[in-house]
């Protein structure tokens, strides 16, 4: 499951995941456009707003750069670790449900030490249980890891690599 990705020379070309990023990019631009318009309707409506409201809307303003730059750091440390990352075999062990379902695996590193983790779960087929494929930095794997199901990149392999 992961020797084809091992043979790979490093850096390892990656390539985007363009239905999911034009999801996201999506989702990103409309709570730009709304947290937008919701701090110049409370700023500029020309009727009085209260300071609570005022208060609100740079809060929200804050916040939504917050997430989106969460989100864009972690797009690209997630192109760096599949690109340069060692890998390894995960193992599924719990699947959190509700909203956001997000899934424990634990891998185990090139030196042997086990390490268990939390991401996003990225497919709808993974399940407790299920065999992952999990990019880590060697220098801190247990922070710095993901799981290729969980990104929004995809490893393209070579053919002579695909067939071996």
């Amino acid at each position: 499951m992961i020797a084809p990705i091992e043979q790979l020379p490093r850096p390892r070309q990656v390539s985007i995941k363009s239905g999911d990023l034009a999801m996201r990019v999506a989702a990103s631009i409309a709570l730009v456009i709304f947290s937008i318009y919701f701090l110049n309707s409370a700023w500029n409506s020309g009727l009085p707003q209260s300071l609570f409201y005022k208060t609100f809307s740079v809060l929200w303003v804050m916040l939504m750069i917050y997430v989106i730059s969460g989100n864009v750091s972690a797009f690209i440390r997630d192109q760096k670790l599949l690109a340069d990352g060692e890998v390894a075999l995960g193992r599924v062990f719990h699947i959190r449900r509700g909203r956001h379902r997000r899934m424990e695996f634990s891998f185990q590193d090139a030196r042997g030490r086990t390490f268990t983790a939390l991401a996003g779960v990225g497919s709808p087929s993974i399940h407790e249980g299920s065999a992952i494929v999990v990019f880590y930095d060697p220098s801190n794997p247990e922070k710095r890891c993901v799981p290729m199901s969980g990104t929004l990149w995809k490893i393209a392999l070579p053919e002579s690599v695909a067939k071996t």
